[in-house]
């Protein structure tokens, strides 16, 4: 998925079909809870309005009704109920994808990150902000000057805790079951520029901008590896990961080391996700202008459907 609404399939990467997605909006979140895919996005100024398309699928995307809702950055399951959070505290609830509940957060900046950590929503954004919930109805505002603030992207965790990373190689981490308490984990990595992170079983992995891809198996000790360049989003499929390039390109790898160019005709992907056995790329469970699915496991071959994307995996 990507700016523009853009969707296209493949089942070798080579051959590519245009699918409608119903929009010209940016997309910028995709994610599968097992029956729906489900992906936001909104307005070309990022802010305005909100999009939200549902497909059981990853071909066939139907608009729903975003209760005036301002532009959306992240989206997160937690069982029983879908949530996605964007520009000025804007927070949407449902219980099924298909009908949504306009909320606030409480806070005034834009949130592009959202996790559901087992216990807790944790949502990250501008200027260091960090908020927990349990159930999106009331928030705590866990930010710290003392701790950060610049700019907050994304989240990962292992069971035991939580990741978030931001700009200017900034790492956090939290060990609370209520995401209440963080602290600084420098990267010590000369201009380190965190975009994204996933946990895999066994390890963190960074998408770094300026690096490529860092790596710890601690969230805590990391190490600079080579690989894709300009890398915005990554994921893991299970027994892969999956990456977008800033310029348009889609990588996988079975260990964060080897990488395997499985680049699409398009530009750019913001998200991926997956149900198993299709993966919708520029949103890597992810989302954007464009979102690739692959009729198999591997994401060897690659779905694209329109809106910004990860790749759905």
């Amino acid at each position: 998925m990507g700016d523009g609404g853009t969707i296209l399939t493949s089942v070798d990467a080579i051959t590519w079909t245009t699918r409608n997605s119903t929009t010209n909006d940016n997309l910028h979140a995709v994610a599968w809870n097992g029956s729906l895919f489900v992906a936001v996005g909104g307005s070309p100024d990022d802010f305005t309005s909100a999009t939200i398309l549902t497909s059981a699928d990853g071909i066939t995307w139907t608009p729903r009704d975003a209760v005036s809702s301002r532009c959306l950055f992240a989206l997160a399951w937690n069982g029983s109920r879908w949530m996605a959070v964007g520009s000025s505290g804007s927070e949407l609830t449902s219980p099924d994808g298909l009908t949504w509940k306009l909320g606030n957060t409480g806070s005034g900046v834009a949130q592009h990150g959202l996790l559901w950590n087992g216990t807790t929503f944790v949502v990250v954004g501008q200027f260091g902000t960090i908020l927990t919930s349990a159930d999106g109805g009331m928030w705590a505002d866990r930010s710290s000057v003392a701790v950060t603030a610049n700019d907050l992207f994304g989240m990962a965790g292992d069971g035991s805790q939580t990741v978030v990373v931001g700009a200017k190689g900034t790492l956090l981490g939290s060990t609370a079951v209520d995401a209440s308490s963080w602290t600084r984990r420098s990267s010590e990595i000369a201009n380190a520029s965190p975009s994204d992170i996933v946990w895999d079983g066994s390890q963190f992995v960074v998408a770094d901008f300026n690096r490529g891809l860092l790596t710890s198996p601690d969230g805590i000790n990391w190490t600079v590896r080579s690989g894709p360049g300009a890398p915005i989003s990554i994921t893991w499929t299970g027994n892969q990961f999956a990456l977008t390039t800033e310029f348009g390109e889609i990588w996988t790898s079975p260990d964060a080391v080897d990488w395997t160019n499985r680049s699409a005709p398009i530009f750019p992907y913001n998200a991926i996700a997956g149900n198993a056995g299709r993966c919708a790329p520029p949103a890597l469970t992810s989302m954007g202008s464009e979102t690739h699915t692959s009729g198999t496991p591997s994401t060897s071959a690659w779905t694209t459907a329109t809106g910004r994307t990860r790749l759905l995996l």
